[in-house]
């Protein structure tokens, strides 16, 4: 980055992080309101703009409590083409509650997916529903800067390779708050931690977060699950059998796609392009056609993307015709972690839903 460049960028990041700091200032002080839900609420969320893995984080979390509890899911549903509050479906898609909701919802389909951006709204909501359908405990996505709700839980998600402590405010950086904000949470998760991580170097980012007593630091590793075709659950759609040996085109529409690429290539080595769109792109016709008309004029390649852009693809199925949809297939990625930070997740997470409100 060049020094005009360097200066230009820094005048708007002051500019913003006066107001951000004047917005969390007010709050921390009580002139602008917070207010806690009778419902125990647990937020997943970062400092940073997108890229930390919040959807396999819920998922993960869903994965932990849903055997002892009624799970929601609250999330302002990116992307989506209705604005209006709803209550995810099975029969809803992509275009109507967002690409991550849908994925959930289609994972996990006796949880409640509510899609409204008003947090507060959607969950006075939830706690006026009758005791059958109220939900235990609510996960907030990305809730993290939405300082109107407190929630009984916060968990903080940073990358691993770049942690907050060494990034800045927008437009500099890709901070949307300042770092000493990271004080609002309980626990603080490494994301995408390498499995054969260096412990000293490990240690290393660990005291450079400064945690303070009440914090947690936990590591999350990304697992990339076995491929699937997309299309598997469509009762006319017949698959072929994705080989190691076969001609692959990437497609991703993520924050960063550098890990999801790479993954690919270790599983399949004829890959022959790599086609890359911006977070949450909504594929347009035309993309699609290329798409299509590539796996027509190829029988043996196939489209590997990611179980988020999936539903995407999904959401657009009337473009894709029966004849090339068994060679779309996603690779699905979840989230894991060691034995004692999963326990300690679980142990503060069941914390927070028994004593809402209470210090952890």
């Amino acid at each position: 980055m060049d020094k005009s460049r360097n200066i230009l960028l820094w005048i708007p990041t002051a500019l913003y992080g006066m107001a951000v700091g004047v917005r969390n200032f007010a709050f921390d002080k009580g002139i602008l309101k917070s207010w806690s839900s009778e419902i125990p609420t647990i937020c997943i969320g970062n400092l940073s703009v997108g890229g930390t893995g919040k959807t396999p984080h819920i998922e993960l979390l869903i994965s932990l409590l849903i055997s002892d509890y009624k799970v929601a899911v609250l999330t302002r549903g990116y992307g989506r083409k209705t604005k209006k509050p709803i209550i995810a479906t099975i029969e809803d898609d992509a275009n109507r509650i967002g690409d991550e909701p849908y994925q959930i919802k289609r994972k996990y389909p006796n949880v409640m997916v509510y899609v409204d951006g008003d947090r507060r709204r959607a969950l006075k909501k939830m706690e006026a529903m009758p005791p059958e359908e109220r939900p235990d405990v609510v996960l907030m996505d990305d809730g993290f800067q939405h300082r109107s709700v407190t929630p009984s839980y916060s968990i903080l998600l940073t990358p691993y390779h770049k942690p907050y402590y060494k990034d800045y405010l927008m437009p500099y950086g890709r901070l949307r708050e300042s770092r000493k904000e990271a004080v609002r949470a309980e626990t603080i998760i490494l994301t995408g931690t390498p499995r054969t991580v260096n412990i000293n170097e490990k240690r290393l980012k660990i005291e450079n977060l400064q945690a303070l007593a009440y914090q947690d630091v936990l590591s999350s590793y990304i697992k990339y699950d076995s491929p699937r075709c997309l299309f598997e659950r469509e009762e006319r759609s017949t698959h072929e059998q994705l080989r190691q040996d076969s001609d692959i085109q990437v497609v991703s529409g993520i924050a960063d796609p550098s890990a999801f690429q790479r993954a690919c290539k270790a599983s399949f080595p004829k890959v022959v392009d790599y086609i890359t769109y911006p977070d949450h792109h909504d594929f347009t016709k035309e993309e699609l056609d290329i798409m299509v008309n590539d796996l027509e004029s190829d029988p043996s390649l196939f489209i590997l993307t990611t179980e988020k852009d999936g539903m995407r693809f999904l959401a657009h199925k009337t473009w894709i015709p029966e004849s090339v949809r068994g060679r779309i297939w996603i690779l699905p990625i979840s989230i894991d972690m060691d034995v004692d930070d999963k326990i300690n997740l679980l142990r503060k997470a069941k914390r927070a839903i028994k004593f809402n409100g209470l210090p952890l």
